[in-house]
């Protein structure tokens, strides 16, 4: 049982690492598509996006099945940061299904017909999917917190709590002031 719990482990730990790159690789993709001077530019943000996608949809699968395994193994499935972790995974899982997906297919649509750029650019700087990558990776960075205190239940949410509020004042510390001020 060590040998495989310690390998399933690894692969846990090694594909956990691999979500972060798929995810920061994408969130800058997002943030050059939204900055895109051209259709063209455009269109090449979102391909990488795009190329994203695949090991955006294999890694969680890795992710989760080694998790299984190693409740099964080890944890159980009563353990509290357990539960908190699986509920913070499938948050993310829908997050991506219902925000980001019709979005960028959306969009990938949009940039396919032959539209002027202008009218393309309220849909390229969309403050919903800006907003769903941040919440993407509070929600990433509070499972991290979870596998390594291994908090009890009211702590976890207490966490969850506080990485909630940091998500929600971080537009306000990382948004670009006005050009100008309003006299």
């Amino acid at each position: 049982m060590s040998s495989l719990y310690n390998t399933l482990l690894f692969v846990h730990i090694v594909s956990a690492i691999l979500l972060f790159v798929v995810e920061g690789i994408t969130a800058f993709a997002l943030r050059e598509l939204r900055a895109a001077p051209h259709q063209e530019a455009a269109r090449q943000a979102l391909a990488r996006v795009q190329a994203m996608a695949l090991l955006g949809k294999l890694t969680p699968l890795v992710v989760l099945l080694s998790a299984l395994g190693l409740c099964a193994l080890a944890w159980g499935f009563k353990t509290p940061w357990v539960l908190l972790s699986l509920v913070g995974f499938v948050g993310i899982a829908v997050l991506v299904q219902v925000v980001d997906h019709p979005r960028l297919l959306r969009l990938k649509h949009l940039l396919g017909d032959d539209l002027p750029f202008q009218q393309l650019r309220p849909v390229l700087t969309d403050p919903v999917l800006r907003r769903a990558v941040r919440v993407r990776l509070s929600l990433l960075l509070w499972l991290v917190f979870l596998m390594t205190v291994k908090p009890a239940l009211l702590l976890g949410l207490g966490t969850l709590l506080l990485f909630g509020v940091g998500t929600l004042l971080l537009p306000i510390t990382t948004e670009p002031a006005p050009a100008s001020l309003p006299t």
